[in-house]
């Protein structure tokens, strides 16, 4: 249960100091920050009603764990920002 608000404090704490060591200006990393704050808000606000009515959720919470997973590889591995 804790696991979804650490990832999240943490890719939110962490997101602008990593966006600007790899070239990015504190400006386009706080714009960054605002588009992963504005989409994980609308995932959080869609996935229940994905999950509405259905007896089984494990597919829904595989595919959530590995969009994070995915989301956070890439932005590990990446050696710098575009932006």
């Amino acid at each position: 249960m804790g696991l979804p608000p650490l990832a999240f404090y943490t890719a939110a704490a962490s997101l602008p100091s990593i966006l600007i060591h790899r070239g990015s200006t504190s400006t386009t990393a706080g714009w960054m920050l605002f588009s992963y704050q504005l989409v994980s808000l609308t995932a959080s606000s869609l996935l229940p009603l994905l999950t509405r009515g259905r007896h089984d959720q494990r597919w829904t919470a595989a595919v959530a764990s590995v969009a994070v997973a995915g989301g956070i590889t890439v932005l590990v591995s990446a050696p710098r920002c575009p932006f």
